[in-house]
């Protein structure tokens, strides 16, 4: 309450607070903030500077609360509003937690630990964890416990006894949970528990909001028992940022209210456009857009979207229906939101908030389908199908009569056209003028045909803030394109295997390949060699290296060349290895065949680092042993060299002559796999001469696994075979 600490009458503008019957001074904070010019642009760069001066009015017994604004209650008392912060001039205090999180010695218990850690923490914040066993939520603040008297909807009385009680949730009370049995979280800056409240400001959460577009696919994608990479939960996120949550979440049951026959009885009284043959093809098209996903996006990139007619009638409809539904008992004005955060606004957020999301649980009351917490009435048509459908059909032909309309007629928000759109018609964007992107304006073709309905997706551009002269062009929609991080805790995903070496490759193949290969590359399953120097000829090819007897191919390598959709076979190693009736069997099923080989193991090896083109760099290995050039497989395609063989004392006259043109060789294994005379004989040739080696096979290929990592190959998920034969490491 404000005072006039000279004792004078009370206004708006009072100086003074009253506490506990006292009037006191409002202590006031003096800001001065200066502004200095710079080279991107404002303020003025010929000014000198320009100096802000801020004066906040602060409260002290609600810990220096600043006063945000002035008013008069409802009796005409003047008072001041101040708003009060938990955290404020304690921020420091959450240091404890995150010192916690990043300390390995406090985080070796997992979910304990994760939650131990954030129990120091008192923003008000989710937080997500997860590891080779768990995925958790927590959320974390320092909540105040209300007084019992107050209402969280109205402003509350300070100085009068009903501020904060001084105690606050303690951790174990706030929202929180491990292992969900959904089997994931799904967070878009949604009300995150049930039971608690959003902040006092807020009145934008329903049955409804835009994290369902990421929990429906998430579902699917877990019932369909396929495991998921990083790249299904990338594909996941991307695939919800384009979709418009009407088709997703409204218009399903606003259709089905409705059903499939527009009513013949509409008068013009109720709405001009009568015709139900052009509702009913309105309604379809919105079912149309509504089994496709509900996307607004070009994917052909013609600058037009793929659904633009369903999209203009489906955005036309909004208003009517809500009025139709609502508008009697709750005029729209009043709502402290608008009818959605609709993507045309420019700023990429989108379906975060709006009237619209209201109608989901009143459709589901009117359809008679089970909801938490049901509402004390239904508003479409006080709950009657019959009379919802009405409504629903009346709404569909008030935004016929829009969508027929000239533009300029009604008023509506203030007229926006596409800033930038001669940049975007420079990008193959929609050319003619910008459109104005106004409501009703965008929604107004002046045609009775609804293929004319084509909603100008560049009404949804994201328009980029310049920082002073340097702007960026205008960038489709996408919802939220902000950074997203992927993270995937290490774990053993799954096994590999086969009831035999070749049903092994095969199953690898299915792996890496699941959208099919145009070429396949077969090595002997009998021998190592061949497989070894072609692992470089089969990732240069794109192809998966499969196993094959020497005089058949097996059914399962047959089959899964026919899942490929292969169209040609690279064969390694002559008919000793794999025999001319493989590659007439091969020929006869469509395949054109090529084979690579020289008369020994050592020639193949020569011969496929030829057909690379790459004689220059070079991994040398041992040709009786499998570990080391297997090891060195994956370093050899990393860092785009070949594979040749030697044996252990000497190096072979054919494998010479090709090292003379060798600017680098690796060496796979010790000196009991090449020895010190063979190393000194390649450098002599003038090559440089390195060697990856351990006191073990392991310790081998672990050398050669960073050496790869650091030429570029992926670290994030490691194939873990046997170092006891060969057969499953060629085919990892």
């Amino acid at each position: 309450e404000l005072c006039d600490p000279a004792g004078g009458e009370a206004t708006i503008d009072s100086t003074g607070y009253v506490w506990d019957g006292t009037c006191s001074e409002i202590p006031v904070l003096v800001h001065e903030q200066i502004a200095k010019p710079t080279a991107a642009g404002i303020p003025d760069p010929n000014a000198e500077a320009i100096v802000f001066t801020l004066e906040i009015g602060r409260i002290p017994q609600l810990n220096d609360a600043p006063v945000v604004g002035r008013a008069l209650a409802t009796d005409g008392t003047p008072v001041a509003i101040a708003e009060q912060r938990s955290t404020f001039k304690a921020e420091l205090a959450s240091a404890v937690g995150f010192n916690r999180i990043n300390d390995p010695e406090q985080m070796g218990d997992g979910v304990a630990s994760f939650n131990r850690a954030f129990d120091g923490v008192d923003f008000t914040f989710n937080w997500f964890y997860i590891d080779e066993s768990d995925i958790a939520y927590r959320h974390t603040c320092l909540c105040p416990v209300r007084d019992a008297s107050t209402d969280p909807d109205l402003l509350t009385w300070a100085g009068r006894g009903h501020q904060w009680t001084g105690s606050f949730l303690a951790p174990a009370q706030q929202p929180q949970s491990v292992n969900p049995p959904e089997g994931f979280y799904a967070n878009w800056n949604n009300k995150q528990a049930q039971g608690f409240r959003s902040q006092d400001d807020s009145w934008k959460h329903h049955s409804t909001d835009r994290r369902e577009h990421l929990a429906v696919r998430m579902e699917a994608a877990i019932a369909s028992g396929r495991p998921l990479t990083r790249g299904d939960m990338v594909n996941i996120a991307e695939d919800a940022g384009t979709v418009d949550l009407n088709p997703q979440e409204i218009y399903p049951l606003a259709l089905q209210i409705m059903g499939p026959d527009a009513p013949t009885d509409l008068t013009d009284v109720e709405v001009t456009v009568t015709d139900p043959a052009l509702l009913e093809a309105m309604r379809d098209e919105l079912a149309g857009w509504v089994a496709t996903g509900g996307h607004r996006r070009d994917v052909d990139r013609d600058g037009v979207y793929d659904d633009a007619v369903a999209v203009a009638i489906g955005d036309a409809w909004l208003r009517p229906m809500l009025e139709g539904i609502l508008a009697d008992e709750v005029p729209l004005a009043l709502w402290p939101e608008g009818v959605e955060d609709h993507p045309r606004l420019g700023v990429g957020s989108a379906y975060n908030s709006g009237q619209v999301r209201f109608l989901q649980k009143d459709f589901w009351q009117v359809l008679g389908i089970d909801a938490n917490a049901r509402r004390s009435r239904t508003y479409c048509g006080d709950g009657d199908v019959a009379v919802c459908g009405r409504i629903l059909w009346i709404a569909l032909a008030e935004a016929a009569e829009l969508l027929s309309s000239a533009a300029g007629g009604d008023e509506g928000e203030a007229t926006r056209q596409v800033p930038g759109l001669d940049v975007l018609g420079e990008l193959g964007g929609l050319a003619g003028g910008a459109p104005s992107c106004a409501f009703p304006d965008a929604y107004q073709y002046d045609s009775a045909t609804m293929d004319d309905w084509v909603y100008p997706a560049d009404c949804d551009n994201i328009i980029q803030g310049a920082l002073g002269v340097v702007g960026a062009p205008p960038m489709r929609w996408v919802n939220r394109p902000t950074f997203q991080q992927v993270v995937e805790a290490g774990t053993i995903t799954g096994r590999i295997a086969g009831d035999a070496r070749t049903a092994t490759a095969a199953r690898a193949s299915r792996h890496a390949w699941p959208d099919g290969a145009t070429t396949v590359v077969l090595a002997a399953a009998g021998s190592f060699a061949d497989a070894v120097a072609g692992t470089p000829l089969a990732a240069d090819r794109d192809a998966p290296l499969l196993l094959t007897d020497r005089d058949a191919l097996p059914g399962v390598t047959a089959h899964e060349i026919a899942r490929l959709g292969a169209t040609s076979a690279v064969l390694l190693g002559g008919t000793a290895a794999i025999s001319d009736d493989v590659a007439a069997e091969l020929e006869l099923a469509g395949l054109s065949v090529t084979r690579i080989a020289g008369d020994t193991r050592i020639e193949t090896a020569i011969a496929i680092a030829e057909d690379l083109d790459r004689t220059d760099r070079i991994v040398l290995a041992n040709a009786g042993s499998f570990a080391d050039a297997l090891a060195a497989g994956p370093y050899a395609v990393a860092d785009e060299r070949a594979i040749l063989l030697t044996s252990a004392d000497a190096l072979p006259e054919d494998v010479a002559t090709v090292l003379e043109n060798a600017d680098d060789v690796v060496l796979a294994g010790g000196t009991a796999a090449i020895a010190d005379a063979v190393a000194a004989e390649v450098a002599g040739l003038g090559a440089d001469v390195e060697r990856v080696d351990g006191a073990t096979r392991y310790e081998t290929a672990n050398g050669f696994a960073l050496r790869a990592i650091d030429a570029g190959a992926s670290a994030a998920t490691a194939y873990v075979v046997t170092g006891e034969d060969f057969p499953d490491a060629l085919s990892a």
